[in-house]
């Protein structure tokens, strides 16, 4: 249980945040439709926890995430509870002596070039449909969920639109910040990173 007293680490904090969101774009590619979390599944302290036990594994985030949904065999899982559990140790532990490096940096490529992918293919549909610009709805988190384009995905799309800095800028960087691989993955694909330089922390 998470001591609601106890200050919260600011890599805590942006982990956090980004198992979420990882954890969101992974269920609705298990279920194969938009997951829509229950209001416990959504409380802070659960995902502190799980970035609690990522950080104490030396964990990258995708990892960790990826190992829980390869090897959980508890029907209808993994839960957002179980991420802060023994269990969640022994599946990373098992990820990590089935996957080699240079496979599970392969998986992970491919995964960020498809949501990449997928987030364009979702402006497209949504624009035909509600007869909105790509600009409109990239600025949009009701009609273009973050599991579905995070910060980091709107911004690499518009990266010198400054309404999209100011609004997803800090977020973005955070975001890429917060997980080596995913900046090292960014920069082998050749993406502009020049505007993380542009962003104001305070």
């Amino acid at each position: 249980m998470i001591d609601p007293t106890e200050p919260i680490n600011p890599d805590e904090h942006n982990l956090a945040a980004e198992l979420k969101k990882l954890f969101a774009r992974m269920k609705t590619e298990q279920l194969g439709q938009s997951y829509k979390p229950a209001a416990r599944f959504q409380k802070p302290a659960l995902w502190i926890a799980a970035a609690k036990k990522c950080l104490e594994l030396e964990a990258d985030p995708f990892d960790f995430l990826r190992a829980t949904f390869l090897y959980c065999s508890i029907p209808g899982g993994p839960y957002p509870q179980q991420l802060a559990t023994n269990a969640a140790v022994r599946w990373y532990r098992q990820y990590s002596k089935s996957v080699i490096k240079g496979e599970s940096d392969t998986l992970y490529n491919s995964e960020i070039q498809g949501l990449i992918c997928s987030a364009i293919n979702n402006l497209l549909a949504i624009s035909h449909g509600q007869g909105k610009t790509s600009w409109q709805i990239l600025l949009d988190d009701n009609l273009l969920p973050d599991y579905v384009a995070p910060a980091f995905v709107r911004v690499l799309l518009r990266p010198l639109d400054p309404a999209m800095l100011e609004k997803y800028g800090r977020t973005a960087r955070l975001e890429i910040l917060s997980s080596p691989r995913l900046l090292r993955t960014l920069k082998e694909l050749h993406y502009d990173l020049t505007w993380m330089d542009m962003i104001k922390l305070a």
